[in-house]
């Protein structure tokens, strides 16, 4: 099929030189560069609909992780500043205790880090602030 397309002077004789210099006639070269052009078009708007997708399953899969990670985290603040209170409790009151106080004095102590944990995260605020919203920082062509 013949088309016909409008091109600069300049661009013709670029064109026909380079037709010339690998050795097929210059229809058949700007045809090939035409077709090129199309195909690589094409691959290029098919990435420009999947990348955005694939860069939305990647940032809900990152938030379900940090998500799990925190809950990991705050569990282990929980434990930990729970245990460590009821090791002091233990240094003060003499053994043997009850299962039932120590399980009292285990959720008193339990609280405590409770409140304690939502001190020092005070300063934090809420952390997902940190993360900048989907398409911020996207400039830079990484995503990031």
């Amino acid at each position: 099929m013949k088309v016909q397309v409008r091109v600069s002077k300049e661009d013709a004789d670029l064109l026909q030189a380079r037709s010339v210099a690998v050795g097929i006639p210059l229809t058949e070269y700007a045809g090939t560069l035409l077709t090129r052009a199309f195909y690589q078009r094409e691959a290029e708007a098919g990435e420009e609909v999947l990348i955005p997708l694939v860069r939305r399953a990647v940032r809900a899969e990152c938030n379900r992780f940090l998500d799990r990670i925190m809950e990991m985290m705050v569990r282990n603040y929980m434990e930990a500043g729970t245990a460590r209170r009821l090791i002091e409790a233990a240094m003060v009151f003499p053994a043997p205790q009850s299962k039932a106080f120590i399980k009292e004095l285990e959720s008193i102590n339990w609280d405590a880090a409770y409140d304690d944990l939502r001190e020092d995260i005070r300063g934090i605020g809420d952390w997902r602030a940190l993360i900048p919203p989907e398409g911020e920082g996207e400039q830079d062509g990484h995503g990031r």
